[in-house]
């Protein structure tokens, strides 16, 4: 059987620059939002909040257009749209979809990074016409209570999935080797739950 080889694509995060003989990245070619500000209802072990330190605060939908309106003025290609995760595992998109849509409005390219999904709001990043949805996706009840530190299970990820899927939604899953403190507890589980 002579199968079409799967291309993957890699993104470079313009958090933090980088550059080296066959890459440099510019911090201006693809933007990073967040929809809480600094704020995270989990503080989990995985990053504790220190990664919202980098992101611009679009807390509000003013400040979120402002800062896509910058976006597009500097040439950015697109903008990445996350945050702070609710207790329960989500990001509060839903205050700022119209935000969102602004900036599809404005030719950029928009991958929002969701966090736990329910239906209403897949159904409302699809109106949005965001081009990705990232989520991460873990295989493990034990990892999701310690590292995450929320009630939740390897189901409520799936269903997620499933919740995107259903709303038309491009899904690019995460799945972060060794989340557990370096131990693979859940990680061949989250495969399987993105095949489906």
């Amino acid at each position: 059987m002579n199968e079409k080889p799967r291309a993957i694509g890699f993104a470079v995060s313009g958090i933090k620059h980088y550059e080296n003989d066959v890459y440099k990245n510019n911090p201006h070619s693809f933007g990073i939002l967040s929809v809480t500000g600094g704020w995270c209802g989990c503080r989990c072990a995985h990053c504790d909040g220190s990664l919202l330190k980098c992101m611009p605060d679009a807390d509000t939908a003013p400040k979120f257009i402002s800062h896509i309106d910058k976006a597009a003025k500097a040439g950015s290609s697109g903008v990445l749209v996350s945050g702070g995760s609710a207790p329960d595992g989500s990001v509060p998109l839903l205050p700022l979809i119209e935000g969102i849509a602004y900036a599809k409005k404005k030719g950029l390219k928009v991958v929002v990074h969701t966090g736990l999904v329910g239906l209403e709001t897949a159904h409302a990043l699809r109106a949005a016409n965001v081009d990705q949805v990232l989520i991460d996706v873990i295989g493990s009840k034990n990892t999701i209570c310690n590292i995450y530190g929320i009630d939740r299970t390897p189901e409520d990820f799936h269903q997620s999935i499933r919740f995107c899927k259903k709303a038309g939604l491009e899904i690019v899953p995460h799945i972060v080797i060794g989340l557990d403190f370096g131990r693979i507890l859940g990680e061949y589980h989250a495969i399987d739950m993105v095949g489906m």
